[in-house]
């Protein structure tokens, strides 16, 4: 609810004269994503895995990277906007499709097209917060165990982008929020010196920040089963230790 307020205050402000309402937009790409019989793994921000490196759009380079997500057994939707669909200006310069890129982007069932004035950014987060059709719930995780299969760990959906999302999009969610789930989705790319492979980098397993959890025990001998805090746990990341480790203080209760 509160990424749908953010986003109609950015509708106000940027787009007044607009007749376009971006949260309907919106809400029609979820309800497709509700409809679907597998839900998507893998968001990808096509304009920014296609535009990494070069200063046009490759279709190609976009190509890699979905085949990439499939070889490691993640369905991949590549959100682009409608404008990469035809020729197109970029940099001060006119880009025409090849009929091999218009093959690429044409690709069924991968891609979804937002049409203009509307913001991808705000398309892939989205994914990420809504409940897709064939999941069980609206975010799940991938244990490191799933490695064997070739799946990177953490957290599904994820968003594949190399977008540091460093401008006003952060005023999104509430900046600690918006952390964690950057930490937590986000899955950049790194891409070998010819760009003919990729390595796609995993998020973090768990937030890096400190945080504190009770224990709790039932209370078998109430009339009615209740539960009550037990021990307080609190969990501290350390800057020399693995990424997925933490230094851990349990706190007995206050009497």
């Amino acid at each position: 609810e509160e990424f749908k307020k953010k986003i109609q205050l950015h509708k106000k402000s940027k787009f007044q004269n607009v007749d376009m309402d971006p949260i309907e937009e919106i809400q029609n790409f979820t309800a497709w994503l509700s409809t679907r019989k597998e839900p998507f793994t893998a968001i990808v921000d096509g304009p920014n895995a296609g535009h990494w490196g070069h200063n046009r759009m490759d279709y190609q380079q976009l190509r890699i990277v979905v085949d990439k997500l499939e070889a490691q057994n993640e369905r991949p939707l590549v959100i682009l906007p409608g404008k990469y669909l035809h020729a197109h200006s970029s940099k001060g310069r006119r880009w025409f499709l090849s009929p091999e890129d218009q093959a690429i982007v044409k690709e069924s069932g991968k891609l979804y097209i937002i049409k203009p004035l509307c913001l991808d950014d705000h398309y892939w987060m989205a994914a990420t917060l809504t409940r897709m059709g064939g999941a069980s719930s609206t975010y799940w995780m991938i244990s490191p165990e799933k490695k064997a299969n070739g799946q990177l760990p953490g957290l599904r959906p994820m968003v594949v982008t190399n977008d540091l999302m460093r401008d006003h999009w952060v005023d999104l969610l509430e900046p600690r929020l918006f952390q964690r789930w950057k930490g937590s989705h986000m899955v950049h790319l790194q891409f070998s010196d010819d760009r003919d492979e990729i390595q796609l980098v995993a998020a973090e397993l768990y937030s890096r920040e400190i945080q504190g959890n009770y224990e709790k025990e039932e209370n078998n001998n109430a009339k009615k089963s209740s539960k009550r805090r037990k021990n307080l746990t609190w969990h501290f990341p350390v800057a020399e230790w693995d990424t997925n480790e933490r230094f851990c203080i349990r706190l007995p209760p206050s009497s």
